[in-house]
C-alpha cells in the first residue's frame, strides 16, 4: 500500500566482489526506462543483424570470402550484444543459468579475438607486412584460447586472464588500426569507427573492475 514502510530483501551471487547500485523509482518512471533500454538494445541488434544480411547478400553475389568473414563476425557481435544485454539470458539460457553465466564471460573474448582475425584478413589484401599479420593472427588465435583457462582454473583468476588478454588484444587491434590508417589503408577509415568504439569501451570496463570509476 501507499505510504507504508516495505521491506526489500536482495540476494546477490557471484563468484566475486560485486557493487550493486540501488535506485528507487516509481513504476511509470521505471517503465519508461525500460522501454528506452529495449528501444537502444532494438535497434543495436537490428543494425547488426541488418549488416549481417548485406554482408551475406553480398556473399551469395560475388562469392568474395571477406563478405562471407563480414557476415560472421557481425553475427557474433550480435550475439555477444545480445549476452551482454541480457537478452539470450532471457530467451536462451534462462533453463540453464550456468551456461548463461559462463556465456557473458566467453562471449566479449571470443568476439575480441574474432576482431583481430578479421583485421587480419582484411590487411592481407591491402598491406604486406607479414610480421604485421603474423602478430595480429597469433594473438587473435591466443584470445580465443584463453577461454579454456575458464576449464582449468578458479573462475576468478580467469576472469583476470581474460581481462587482461582483452586489454592487450584491443591495444594491439588499436595500434594495427592506427597502422592502417597512417599507411592511407582503405580499411583504415572503417577500423577506426569499428575499433575505437571497442577500445575506449573496454577501457572503462576495465578501470570500474580495478574500481578506479563508479559502476
Amino acid at each position: 500500500p501507499s505510504g507504508a514502510t516495505q521491506d526489500v530483501y536482495l540476494q546477490v551471487r557471484n563468484f566475486k566482489g560485486l557493487s550493486v547500485p540501488i535506485r528507487l523509482a516509481s513504476a511509470s518512471v521505471r517503465e519508461v526506462e525500460r522501454l528506452r533500454e529495449m528501444m537502444g538494445m532494438g535497434l543495436m541488434m537490428g543494425a547488426l543483424l541488418c549488416m549481417a544480411l548485406l554482408s551475406m547478400i553480398r556473399y551469395w553475389e560475388h562469392r568474395n570470402p571477406i563478405d562471407g568473414w563480414a557476415a560472421s563476425y557481425s553475427l557474433l557481435i550480435t550475439l555477444t550484444v545480445a549476452q551482454v544485454g541480457g537478452v539470450l539470458n532471457a530467451f536462451l539460457w534462462a533453463p540453464l543459468p550456468e551456461f548463461g553465466n559462463y556465456a557473458s564471460s566467453v562471449l566479449p573474448v571470443v568476439a575480441v579475438g574474432c576482431a583481430l582475425i578479421f583485421i587480419h584478413t582484411l590487411s592481407t589484401r591491402t598491406s604486406h607486412l607479414p610480421a604485421y599479420h603474423a602478430v595480429l593472427s597469433s594473438v587473435g588465435w591466443a584470445c580465443i584460447a584463453s577461454v579454456l583457462t575458464y576449464a582449468v582454473v578458479d573462475r576468478f583468476v580467469a576472469e583476470w586472464i581474460c581481462n587482461i588478454v582483452i586489454l592487450i588484444a584491443l591495444c594491439i587491434g588499436m595500434a594495427a588500426t592506427l597502422v592502417s590508417w597512417r599507411s592511407r589503408s582503405p580499411i583504415g577509415r572503417w577500423l577506426i569507427a569499428a575499433m575505437l568504439p571497442q577500445f575506449l569501451g573496454a577501457m572503462y570496463l576495465f578501470a570500474e573492475a580495478l574500481g578506479l570509476v563508479p559502476p
